[in-house]
């Protein structure tokens, strides 16, 4: 069956990365704005190892300094003014990495590896970057869209991963904002992949459909990224006026940086970073759609569970009802193959 995807996947997500490129670094290369993340006071280079960023991981200088880099972007992220749009973001976040995993773990899908390798370039880069390379990756270049559900012992290993490999870290990490935390939580990507392994190692192999697990990881992604959105609406809508919501739209020029704030930098690389992250995602949600109505469906409801529920949630439910429809065609199959085995007996 001819297929367009691939060439509209390639015209809808490459421009979003190279978009998403300039907007997050990009610009702020070009105006020199960067220096004042990747030149900190507390992360002199040669690392000197006196600020409390500034650990002695490896002795190894590069990996040392780029560690106290992190540390310190991600401090600023969770301090005063920034903290409520961190804290938005990254549970949000939790909904794109497992649709990532999701995919990534289909038996005809990339690669075990793929999802942990998006994972662990989105900590430490830019997931505004590296999520739209993702799906330009899975629909343009594959060339083959993958249609088997989650096995059990998968969808469990994936459900356990997400919860002690990212949600676990995450919370620890913004309720301390200590260095140690910081620096676990960024290697989420790779304590998920070692828990899914562990689990797969220890758990007996079975052919059960994982349907009832996966929609549970993808419920606790939407009931979260939900709760924090709600939360945010009622305790900040109220304040919000026409100037403060320009305020916090990202703006499409960097300033002088003579007359910018680290925050105010931070602020407009994680305002890009987000938006971003989600409308590569939200458009991939809708690449997976088999019909028009179900395309209209989805142009009718994204915008108003957008507004009710945010991003997060929407989506984690395109992917509830991705995985639904993909248990029902797998069922559909194997009662077609039961069937004509006893008409050949």
């Amino acid at each position: 069956m001819v297929t367009l995807k691939p060439t509209a996947g390639f015209f809808v997500f490459f421009p979003l990365f190279a978009a998403a490129a300039w907007s997050t670094i990009g610009q702020l290369i070009s105006s020199g704005a960067h220096k004042a993340i990747t030149l900190p006071d507390d992360c002199p280079f040669p690392p000197k190892y006196l600020s409390a960023s500034q650990i002695r991981h490896t002795g190894i200088s590069a990996i040392d300094q780029a560690a106290c880099l992190g540390v310190e972007l991600t401090k600023v992220a969770l301090f005063r003014d920034l903290q409520p749009f961190t804290v938005y973001f990254l549970s949000s976040l939790s909904s794109v990495f497992m649709v990532i995993n999701i995919e990534g773990l289909r038996e005809d899908g990339p690669s075990t590896w793929f999802p942990a390798l998006v994972t662990s370039l989105s900590m430490m880069s830019a997931a505004g970057i590296v999520v739209p390379l993702a799906w330009l990756f899975i629909f343009a270049l594959r060339r083959r869209e993958s249609m088997e559900p989650l096995t059990r012992p998968t969808a469990e290993g994936l459900f356990l991963s997400l919860i002690l490999g990212y949600l676990l870290p995450l919370a620890v990490m913004i309720s301390t904002t200590d260095e140690y935390a910081i620096l676990s939580w960024a290697f989420s990507g790779i304590f998920m992949v070692i828990i899914q392994r562990l689990w797969a190692s220890i758990r007996p192999p079975t052919g059960q459909a994982g349907f009832f697990t996966t929609q549970l990881g993808l419920l606790t992604t939407l009931l979260i990224s939900s709760f924090i959105h709600l939360t945010m609406m009622f305790n900040y809508a109220p304040k919000i006026t026409g100037e403060s919501l320009l305020q916090w739209l990202p703006s499409w020029t960097t300033g002088n940086p003579k007359y910018l704030t680290t925050e105010a930098i931070v602020l407009q690389f994680l305002q890009w970073d987000f938006l971003f992250t989600f409308v590569a995602s939200i458009f991939a949600g809708v690449f997976y759609t088999d019909s028009w109505p179900e395309l209209l469906l989805y142009a009718m409801a994204t915008p108003m569970v957008l507004l009710a529920l945010g991003p997060g949630a929407v989506v984690s439910a395109m992917w509830m009802w991705r995985e639904w429809k993909l248990t029902m065609l797998k069922q559909v199959q194997t009662d077609g193959l039961q069937t004509n085995e006893k008409k050949d007996q």
